[in-house]
């Protein structure tokens, strides 16, 4: 009788084992919610209010000295142009460009601020090198 009740308890304990498996695929298991992304949040930025660049100061104008006793003002950058004024040793012009091969400069003529005249830049010291003076293009000469 022992061993009956053995063999007993050994079936219970193996059918109490199996059913407990059994009742662990059929009842639910708490689940633990998947973490997810948070979507991005879409900020609205607006836009920097345009500003307007600061003034800028015009650059100060170039200034030459008149190295010769009598210098010629033409009214092109050739020494067969036009004679339409003289300038003294001394005498202070405003330079407002140059021609191409860097031997005239253009002035502002003294006596008319609105005439443009041309001299010899191997007669005048300049402010500046040459080269950083505005290219300047001569109109052409008239058709005779």
């Amino acid at each position: 009788m022992k061993r009956s009740v053995i063999l007993a308890l050994l079936v219970m304990g193996t059918l109490s084992c199996q059913l407990t498996n059994l009742l662990a695929n059929f009842s639910p298991t708490p689940t633990r919610p998947r973490p997810t992304a948070t979507p991005p949040v879409a900020r609205v930025v607006a836009a920097p209010e345009p500003t307007a660049p600061p003034p800028t100061q015009p650059p100060p104008p170039v200034t030459a000295t008149i190295r010769a006793d009598s210098l010629r003002v033409r009214a092109a950058p050739n020494t067969n142009a036009a004679i339409v004024d003289r300038l003294n040793r001394g005498d202070t012009v405003q330079v407002v460009g140059r021609n191409a091969a860097n031997d005239w400069v253009q002035i502002i003529l003294p006596r008319d601020p609105n005439a443009r005249g041309w001299i010899s830049a191997a007669y005048a010291e300049l402010g500046v090198p040459i080269e950083t003076l505005p290219l300047v293009t001569a109109a052409p000469a008239p058709y005779p």
